[in-house]
């Protein structure tokens, strides 16, 4: 008899039904979700360039590294919520997409 683990501090993760949203609900949980995020990440490197360089420059671009992770991650649920085919899940990979020539062109 095999249980799974329980973290209390991680959760499975689970997709939200955007169906059954409405517009203001979608627009609440975006920018609540866009500000948690870039908070988040603006903090996580904000802590990390301290204890890591001394330089003010370097300090400045990593926080704004973590930032911008963290709007990244953000900018992908939102396309998720507002109905575009995004997956948070998803491994990304690039696909050329080969045109087959028009016939009604070819002279």
């Amino acid at each position: 008899m095999s249980k799974k683990p329980q973290f209390p501090f991680f959760k499975e993760n689970s997709l939200i039904n955007r169906d059954t949203l409405t517009e203001s609900e979608k627009w609440a949980y975006i920018t609540d979700n866009t500000l948690k995020y870039m908070s988040f990440g603006f903090l996580c490197g904000g802590a990390i360039s301290m204890i890591m360089f001394k330089s003010m420059v370097a300090r400045a671009s990593l926080t704004a590294y973590g930032a911008g992770c963290g709007i990244g991650k953000a900018y992908v649920d939102t396309k998720y919520i507002l109905g575009h085919d995004v997956s948070a899940v998803t491994l990304w990979t690039a696909e050329a997409a080969v045109q087959k020539p028009d016939s009604s062109n070819s002279e």
